[in-house]
């Protein structure tokens, strides 16, 4: 079988294919081709399904909605509505803040269920002992690697344009959060207390819930992007480096490659497979690619992800990944100090699984400083029109970064490739 390029994969995931939302069937045929593809390299993919919702937005809109219902009830017949309106609203509110971790909650059992697909492919390292000889199992002795990139895109939300972006959320849902405080607040004093103010002053958090819920309702009617950034680019460069590594496998640890479905809809495809994964080794690492390979773009290094609060990615990865930019100038890699947004870097952390995320940003020049302030990836104005040299820029450093991490595990100060 003739090698594919990384911009082929891309084409037959993004074009091919098309958009993919959360556990859908096109989702489903992404996760078909990536196991086709890596069965072609000789290697031995498994597919692990696991029930996810449909879309990002619907805890949010079920929060709203809850919070208005609580609202209603407070100005009926008291004390029994402000009683059910403080028992709703606390249920509500820690259901959000823990949705917000990307952990199990009421609003998640509560949401439409569909069936969503991983594909995971194991690849033992060089000196892997060989099955039936009685010796230790592939990742016993070094590393594990776990590099993930998702297999669904996310909308183009254009309420969240005409917000300022992104970068908005984070602040409308810590609105509906404290909303749901100041409430809970005004019932509880309701339920001994019947004054009309209370009621009154309650209006103001509807306000919010009524916003939060608009705004929430009209980004989950948006399109879904093509998938060149978020994240046919991220299949493409898994999938050929995963070929490399079948043939050039790394020389102490254990890579396990795992395209994750239903990441937007809340990474439950990444859940499902550390869930399942509970033996894991104490030298578990985790990369997660995501948004790469638009052209012009080069490779970034996240070094903290903020939804509502601030994740950090792991130090000693990002020490091994800042020497390996230094060392490939020709990468052209960038690092980010914070980028607002949620990935699977939050749900490793959350683990407290040494985790680091790679992306990709518009190419600068290698003297310019690392910003100071939050960015957000930039994607080119067509979105299904990435070109190899970006593509290979992101598949290179991918390799360089696992080389790292390898020499990492034997001891090494740096790999083989850096220290020559």
């Amino acid at each position: 079988m003739q090698r594919m390029t990384s911009l082929e994969h891309f084409r037959a995931i993004a074009v091919g294919i098309g958009p993919r939302s959360s556990a859908s069937e096109e989702e489903t045929k992404a996760a078909d081709y990536v196991a086709e593809q890596l069965t072609a390299y000789g290697l031995t993919p498994q597919k692990q399904h696991f029930l996810s919702a449909e879309y990002t937005y619907a805890p949010h809109m079920l929060y709203a909605g809850l919070g208005l219902l609580s609202l209603f009830l407070f100005w009926q017949t008291q004390p029994v509505g402000a009683a059910a309106a403080v028992l709703i609203m606390v249920t509500a509110l820690i259901s959000i803040a823990l949705e917000l971790q990307l952990r199990p909650n009421l609003l998640r059992w509560l949401l439409p269920i569909e069936r969503g697909t991983n594909v995971i492919v194991d690849i033992p390292r060089a000196d892997a002992p060989a099955e039936g000889d009685g010796a230790a199992s592939a990742g016993v002795g070094g590393k594990k690697i776990i590099v993930t990139a998702h297999l669904d895109v996310h909308r183009k939300p254009a309420i969240f344009i005409a917000l300022g972006g992104v970068k908005v959320l984070p602040a409308l849902f810590l609105a509906g959060e404290i909303a749901g405080a100041v409430l809970i607040v005004l019932a509880a004093i309701g339920v001994p207390v019947s004054a009309s103010i209370l009621r009154q002053i309650a209006l103001a958090p509807g306000l919010v819930f009524l916003a939060l819920l608009v705004v929430m309702f009209l980004a989950n009617r948006s399109p879904y992007e093509k998938g060149v950034g978020d994240n046919a680019g991220g299949l493409a460069v898994l999938l050929s480096v995963a070929e490399r590594l079948k043939t050039t496998p790394l020389a102490h640890s254990e890579a396990t490659f795992v395209f994750t479905g239903a990441e937007e809809a809340g990474c439950y495809g990444a859940q499902a497979y550390f869930a399942s994964r509970q033996d894991m080794q104490h030298d578990t690492v985790h990369i997660v690619v995501d948004a790469v390979g638009a052209r012009g773009t080069a490779p970034a290094i996240v070094r903290a992800e903020r939804y509502v609060s601030t994740v950090a990615s792991d130090a000693k990865l990002l020490a091994i990944a800042d020497a390996i930019a230094s060392a490939h100038a020709e990468l052209s890699v960038t690092q980010l100090p914070q980028i607002a947004g949620r990935s699977e870097l939050t749900l490793s952390a959350s683990l407290l699984l040494p985790v680091i995320p790679v992306i990709g940003v518009t190419s600068v020049a290698k003297d310019v400083p690392p910003p100071a302030e939050t960015i957000e990836p930039i994607e080119p104005i067509e979105p299904i029109d990435p070109d190899q040299s970006s593509l290979q820029r992101h598949e290179s450093f991918l390799w360089e970064l696992l080389q790292g991490i390898d020499a990492s595990a034997a001891g090494d100060t740096a790999p083989a490739s850096m220290a020559a």
